[in-house]
């Protein structure tokens, strides 16, 4: 599984998560196995732990009970605040405008979660517009969409011909789908071709001809994980878990300032989350790794002194 089609997945997750939850008391093992049923993968327990967490983190009544998951409060309906209900109008705006019709009846299933109110704020009209330079129509791509989405789902391999920027003749492809993604305004698909160990990416526009889904399984790659190291004292440190999909032992890091300092290496399969996760920490955190991470919580330090010294 890639960086990219991780968010896609970690979602699917922690709704089936929350579906089962709501209908009673399950243990680790009972989720997991349920997973496996209905996703025909099934996750690590860490993996499950993280998205349980973050599920608490987000206002869900999750709590552990002789050894069970507990939902003590009902999941549904979901309320959302003004801001994300606001981010989740754009989108489907933008989904309707670039031609993914599909995609947007996607995202509106999932707003049959929500609470009345929440969805009577859908529906006030989204004013916001793109050049039509900075859309691409992919309302001619839509049956070859609705074949790279499904075999990325069921895990089965799919073939086609693409024309790369620097070829003048398509070349033949058999692909293992990881998932769709948007970049710089293109929609690209994400996976391995098979034999191969590395990740490639492919625009759906240059795709000729039409997909084929392939009658053969394969198991999804194991998520790539990128390194983030931290530091913790206070209360974050006396109460803390693991919370990042890989984490070494902590390792007692006393200094003169703080003398019950841990130090934490970690993986992540999202920077953006894991940035979440440790602002979540502040100010019982200090970013070590990677560089551009301790920078970008410096700035937020700057500011935050900007704001709070007036």
């Amino acid at each position: 599984m890639t960086k990219r089609q991780s968010s896609y997945a970690a979602t699917e997750r922690m709704l089936y998560l929350l579906r089962y939850l709501s209908e009673k008391p399950h243990s680790m093992a009972e989720l997991r196995d349920r997973l496996l049923y209905d996703t025909a993968h099934q996750p690590d327990r860490v993996t499950v732990q993280n998205d349980l967490s973050r599920l608490k983190d987000w206002g869900f009544s999750l709590e552990v009970i002789q050894q069970q998951r507990v939902l003590t409060h009902p999941a549904f309906p979901i309320t959302l605040s003004d801001a994300t209900l606001e981010a989740l109008r754009i989108a489907l705006k933008l989904l309707t405008d670039s031609g993914l019709s599909h995609s947007a009846a996607a995202l509106t299933e999932i707003t049959q979660l929500l609470t009345d109110s929440g969805r009577q704020k859908l529906q006030v009209r989204t004013e916001v517009s793109l050049a039509p330079d900075m859309l691409m129509d992919f309302s001619a791509y839509q049956e070859i969409i609705g074949k790279l989405e499904y075999a990325s789902r069921v895990h089965q391999q799919v073939e086609f011909d693409y024309l790369a920027r620097e070829r003048e003749k398509p070349l033949h492809h058999q692909i293992e789908p990881m998932g769709l993604d948007w970049k710089d305004g293109r929609l690209y698909l994400i996976g391995y071709k098979v034999g191969k160990t590395y990740e490639q990416s492919f625009r759906i526009d240059r795709i000729v001809g039409d997909v084929q889904v392939l009658p053969f399984k394969f198991v999804p790659k194991p998520p790539r994980t990128y390194p983030i190291s931290f530091r913790v004292w206070g209360r974050i440190a006396k109460g803390y878990s693991p919370r990042f999909y890989q984490e070494d032992e902590p390792i007692p890091d006393p200094c003169d300032r703080y003398p019950d300092a841990m130090l934490i290496h970690a993986q992540t399969t999202n920077y953006f989350w894991a940035k979440r996760r440790l602002l979540g920490y502040l100010p019982f955190v200090e970013v070590v790794e990677p560089g551009w991470l301790v920078k970008e919580f410096g700035e937020i330090a700057q500011e935050m002194m900007s704001i709070y010294s007036m």
